[in-house]
């Protein structure tokens, strides 16, 4: 900690190992490892908080760590984020089978938004787009103002995939989505955006 009681700026330029899966959110009792870019060394971070009414007390600490500890935790972290995500493939497979489905707006809309909390936690979603934006026409003819609708539009918002072969049959899908349904432009001009920046 500063002399103050705050955090030196410097721990702003911490990284942390792991995100997005692990954070630094302080919204409730949290803690994550953090990096130095510059020269490795491991930080442990946490906050607490502590409701007293009618005020609170909130708390961060940084911790160094040696070497073989912030190693230790690190790979401690990566075997978790894999764990997390091989169960995150096993769950979508129902998922993926309503996308293929494409008979209820609800089972679509529960697909979409499980693959969407997945993608915020840093999972790969590559291999569901194709068969959300199948889904997605499906909606616009059965269930138009199904909350699926939205739901598939942030699933599919802000390229979701590095892999440039999906990336192209997706675009694809959508060009040809937004001849019939012009609420898809904006996910078509998303997707001609990050092409460019490529």
């Amino acid at each position: 900690m500063g002399e103050s009681g705050s955090l030196p700026k410097e721990e702003r330029q911490l990284q942390i190992v792991g995100a997005p899966f692990f954070d630094d959110n302080t919204g409730g009792g949290n803690r994550c490892l953090k990096k130095c870019p510059k020269c490795n060394t491991y930080y442990n971070w946490r906050f607490t908080y502590e409701l007293l009414i009618p005020t609170s007390e909130n708390e961060i600490t940084l911790t160094r760590l040696d070497d073989n500890e912030g190693e230790r935790r690190a790979a401690k972290a990566f075997a978790t984020i894999q764990a997390a995500e091989e169960r995150f493939l096993d769950r979508a497979k129902p998922h993926i089978k309503a996308l293929l489905a494409r008979k209820k707006a609800f089972a679509i809309y529960s697909a979409a938004d499980y693959l969407s909390t997945g993608r915020l936690r840093g999972f790969s979603v590559t291999f569901a787009l194709e068969d959300a934006v199948r889904a997605l026409n499906w909606l616009y003819k059965h269930a138009p103002d199904s909350s699926a609708v939205n739901t598939i539009h942030v699933l599919l918002h802000d390229v979701p995939t590095d892999d440039p072969s999906t990336a192209r049959k997706v675009l694809h899908l959508l060009q040809e989505t937004t001849k019939r349904h012009k609420a898809t432009q904006h996910l078509v001009d998303s997707w001609q955006q990050e092409f460019q920046k490529r």
